[in-house]
Order: C-alpha cells, then structure tokens, then sequence
C-alpha cells in the first residue's frame, strides 16, 4: 500500500509539474477523473487505467524511470528526456535527407546509361 501512495504522490507532481488538471489528464489518458484522483491518492485502480496514465506521461516525455523513482528532479529529467526526442528527430531527418539525396543520385545516374 506503501508504494501505492509513493507512486501516487509522484504522479501528482508530475501533472502538476506539467501544469495539468486531474480532468485534463484523464481526458487525454482516457480514463476518467476519478480514476486520477483514487491513483493520486494511493487507492487501488485497474491495471489498464494505469497503464493508460503511464502511456499518456510518456508522451509527454515522462519516462518509466521518472514516475518509479521520487528522487529523480522531475524538471532535469524532462528536458533531458526532451533533448534527446530532438536529436533523435533532427538525425533522422538528415538520414532521411540523405537517403534521399542517394536515391536521386542513383535514379540519375541510372537514367544516364
């Protein structure tokens, strides 16, 4: 029950970190408010309806580890967390760019002969 609480405390702080309403989230998680306020406050919830939370923070760049881990600096790890989405996304558009930039090579190259 213990750790219920805990990760219910975690989950608190981070909505709120994220400047949301329990209604809020539970509309983008798909869950209802409810649901949010029993997780909050320790209580027992349906494992899919938790699942659906944790897959809502993490595409709000929440990690798996952030959530479990009430030592971890919920603002340090976010933008960490947003950094790497944005290298990430930066490499592979130039990958793309350059596969790309190969293939028109190849076509004309091809054509040419």
């Amino acid at each position: 029950m213990e750790e219920l609480v805990t990760i219910g405390i975690r989950l608190k702080q981070i909505r709120k970190f994220l400047h949301l309403t329990q209604n809020e989230v539970a509309r983008f998680a798909h869950v209802s408010q409810a649901a949010i306020s029993r997780i909050e406050h320790g209580e027992e919830v349906y494992a899919s309806v938790f699942l659906s939370l944790i897959h809502f923070y993490h595409s709000q760049h929440i990690s798996v580890e952030t959530i479990f881990n009430p030592h971890l600096d919920i603002s340090q790890e976010v933008e960490k967390e947003k950094s790497v989405d944005h290298y990430k996304s930066t490499l592979l558009s130039k990958i793309a760019s350059i596969r790309d930039e190969l293939s028109e090579l190849y076509t004309n190259v091809h054509c040419s002969y």
